[in-house]
């Protein structure tokens, strides 16, 4: 990784990864949270951002299913408005998340391909 940083006040740490260039056509993409978009500024030029968003109340029972009535399911969730307020800031393009994932993915590949 080039950097890590923790997040949530949890003790995991996320890394950025280091991409490498190729001329076969391919995209490097990295899955990160708004926060962590100036470390990526940091590292690249002028990324391209996308922001994926859910409305609240699917983001609840999600991550619920996920993880349970947890105290760490509950830090994520004091986060959630202030993320996807920040999200809005730094994305070039957003995306709702509000149905299949296949049509999100669908949606998304269609974006990066042009």
């Amino acid at each position: 990784f080039l950097e890590t940083q923790s997040l949530f006040g949890l003790e995991y740490q996320y890394g950025l990864p280091k991409f490498t260039h190729n001329n076969q056509g391919t995209i490097a993409c990295v899955v990160l949270r708004a926060n962590l978009i100036t470390l990526l500024r940091k590292h690249y030029s002028n990324p391209i951002i996308y922001h994926i968003e859910v409305e609240s109340s699917a983001a609840k029972e999600r991550l619920m299913a996920r993880q349970g009535n947890t105290s760490e399911a509950h830090q994520r969730l004091l986060a959630f408005e202030i993320e996807v307020k920040a999200g809005r800031e730094v994305a070039s393009r957003t995306f709702v998340n509000n149905g299949p994932f296949d049509r999100l993915k669908q949606q998304v590949l269609r974006s990066l391909r042009h």
